[in-house]
């Protein structure tokens, strides 16, 4: 199968987009669908503050409205990349110190392998709308979007779409060999991907999932959506059961830790829901009438959320306590990628 054709400008910048280290083992980025709710949660007692006992994080890259990217230092202070695009920017994914994909609307698919000093744009064929990206620890990646999954076999360089039932994919993740990916999609369904073989593993009710997860050696999994909606699987992606959650908010994106004892969630109104051992917890944050849209945190339990209006916060517990970060930009931020350089949770 041919790669897609690449746009024929390079932009070119001199900011940097990951911080250097190791390479993640693996990294996925949900995007959201317009007007759809997210958000993220305040604890009871100790939300809207944050645990500063450890050292903060490097970090973190969020896309959004209208071509916005916008780089947040340590120090929350913000840098934006000057693009020069009038599209949505709907999810990023990094990995390590030099590479980046993003994905948005129109088609658009935005890739770095030098740290963001330049940018390669791809142009997808029938411009379809790019929801989600996930990058494995090796060379496979995957885009996702309505109707079309893009799959990378050299390390996000040439992206070709891949000959499979056509759906409305709304969340992407993989394993850290890139061998399994989980899709869901609009109409509720969960698949599982390996190679070009697309297997249906939850049948859906129709309520639209929006985020998934999955652990770096695929033995478990976790995918959020409307209603409150948050599904498990401790097989590998074979059979999922419900988790019953006080709250009915839409849930955007969802987090798994690498031996699956927590799981995060964000969504409207600014839920947080945390599924640990021996505790489920759900808190808000957030006017109702604002969502958070992308989550993500590191091992350490350092991480950051995003969303309407600019809205932005930040952890450094695993998500017990979150503190805002204060900036003038008041796009919504679709997308988030956390730059610590190490495994993600």
């Amino acid at each position: 199968m041919k790669s897609l054709p690449l746009f024929a400008s390079i932009l070119s910048f001199g900011l940097v987009a990951c911080d250097s280290g190791p390479d993640k083992p693996s990294t996925s980025s949900s995007g959201s669908a317009s007007g759809s709710g997210s958000g993220t949660s305040d604890t009871g007692d100790t939300g809207g503050t944050s645990d500063t006992g450890n050292e903060p994080p490097p970090g973190s890259w969020a896309v959004g409205e209208a071509g916005l990217m916008l780089r947040v230092g340590a120090d929350h202070s913000l840098s934006q990349y000057p693009l020069g695009l009038d599209v949505d920017l709907r999810a990023i994914a990094c990995k390590g110190s030099e590479q980046a994909v993003v994905a948005g609307a129109g088609g658009l698919v935005l890739t770095t392998i030098d740290g963001g000093q330049k940018w390669t744009r791809i142009d997808v064929p029938d411009a379809p709308e790019l929801r989600a990206v996930a990058l494995s620890a090796g060379a496979p990646g995957y885009i996702a979007g309505d109707g079309v999954v893009l799959r990378s076999q050299d390390d996000a360089r040439t992206w070709a779409p891949l000959a499979i039932a056509a759906h409305d994919w709304t969340a992407v993740s993989t394993t850290a060999t890139g061998a399994t990916v989980l899709l869901a999609s609009a109409a509720g369904e969960l698949y599982r991907l390996r190679d070009t073989e697309l297997v249906r593993v939850y049948a859906g009710t129709g309520v639209p999932l929006r985020g998934v997860a999955i652990t770096p050696d695929g033995a478990a999994a976790v995918a959020v959506g409307d209603t409150g909606v948050v599904l498990r699987s401790d097989d590998g992606g074979e059979q999922w059961a419900p988790e019953v959650l006080a709250t009915a908010r839409d849930l955007q994106a969802v987090r798994i830790a690498g031996d699956a004892s927590l799981i995060v969630a964000v969504g409207a109104a600014g839920t947080v829901v945390r599924i640990g051992t021996g505790e489920v917890s759900v808190v808000e944050l957030l006017d109702p009438a604002l969502s958070l849209r992308a989550l993500h945190l590191d091992q350490s339990g350092h991480g950051h959320a995003a969303g309407d209006h600019g809205v932005m916060f930040e952890t450094h517990n695993s998500g017990l306590a979150w503190a805002p970060i204060e900036h003038d930009f008041a796009s919504d931020l679709l997308g988030l990628d956390d730059l610590h350089g190490e495994p993600h949770l």
